[in-house]
């Protein structure tokens, strides 16, 4: 039918993309690597990744100043793809981290500036972690303050779905930047997310080094359309048994998998410290006798998956917190756990 014949089209563009993307690959950092942005500290190893031409020799040093801190032979992994693992570093800054290229007689480079290690956090779930710093109630003196805390590295991936299991971001609403009124109060639920911005702050008031915040959230989106298709058959979920109210289709997008495809996948190289997630009230008409499995099973899978995609860097028990809202018809009371 027309929907099956969508679907072959849009793997086809998929992979004419993923080809174009990879045939002009020249040296380059996959799309979440910028300056400055935050690494993850020791004891765990900063993973990086990124493009090479094909057959080329790539290697990484990272510099304080003047001075070299470490030189790796950055390892080739698949077709034009290059990934590297730092020493254990500690906390502070700033680095730059220069790949060189050796391809055919010539040496080309890129280089990262302003780069700090920290704790990386990744925010994803709803709209109430979408919700940005100039949708809060005392939002004209939290963004005022923003300037205050140039430690604080904020980071937004763009909206995007995708049926398939995407490398990279296709976009980047917010990249690597420093704090300031403008970046965390870009408009109503576009970036910085508030949830994301106040926890990452108070973990910088609390432990005094850079803290790095990755956000990824959708408003209006079920725990479905995060999940991997192999934790939604552990709950007994497939396309074929997809079940959205006609009357809740107005919202996020509601396809199986189609943000995790996008917007969590892609980031699965990232070394991270932990999670926080703020989503639920998109299961309210969609699968809501099975959240009680579909939850705690993308919390085993990201867990699961970040620990394998950051060669083991990123814990395999990682922190994973969340906010929970208290079910309709009863007094309304939202309780946070760090799971």
């Amino acid at each position: 039918g027309s929907s099956s014949l969508g679907g072959m089209m849009s793997r086809s563009l998929l992979f004419m993309l993923t080809w174009v993307l990879m045939a002009g690959a020249k040296l380059r950092f996959a799309s979440y690597f910028a300056d400055h942005m935050v690494l993850q500290k020791g004891p765990a190893r900063a993973l990086l990744w990124g493009y090479r031409e094909s057959g080329a020799n790539v290697t990484m040093t990272v510099y304080k100043g003047d001075k070299i801190v470490m030189k790796k032979i950055v390892q080739a992994e698949g077709f034009r793809i290059w990934k590297a693992l730092l020493n254990a570093m500690p906390e502070g800054g700033p680095y730059s981290i220069v790949v060189y290229q050796f391809y055919e007689g010539e040496v080309s480079n890129i280089t990262l500036q302003d780069v700090y290690f920290g704790d990386v956090w990744l925010c994803s779930g709803q709209s109430n972690m979408a919700m940005t710093v100039s949708q809060i109630f005392n939002a004209s003196k939290e963004l005022a303050q923003a300037s205050h805390f140039p430690y604080v590295r904020v980071f937004a991936a763009s909206l995007a779905q995708s049926e398939d299991e995407l490398l990279d971001l296709p976009d980047i609403d917010l990249q690597w930047s420093v704090p300031t009124a403008e970046n965390l109060g870009h408009g109503n639920f576009t970036y910085f997310s508030a949830v994301c911005w106040l926890f990452g702050r108070y973990l910088y008031e609390t432990l005094h080094y850079p803290i790095g915040l990755v956000e990824s959230s959708w408003g209006g989106t079920p725990i479905e359309a995060w999940s991997s298709q192999r934790a939604l058959h552990k709950c007994g979920l497939s396309e074929d048994h997809r079940r959205v109210p006609v009357s809740y289709l107005n919202s996020g997008p509601k396809n199986y998998s189609v943000l995790w495809n996008a917007m969590i996948h892609p980031l699965l190289n990232m070394t991270l410290k932990g999670v926080i997630w703020y989503q639920g009230e998109g299961n309210t008409l969609m699968n809501t006798d099975l959240y009680s499995c579909t939850f705690p099973t993308l919390i085993e899978d990201w867990r699961k998956t970040f620990h394998e995609g950051s060669v083991g860097q990123t814990e395999r028990y990682f922190p994973f917190g969340f906010v929970q809202v208290m079910g309709k018809g009863m007094k309304v009371q939202t309780l946070g756990w760090l799971f």
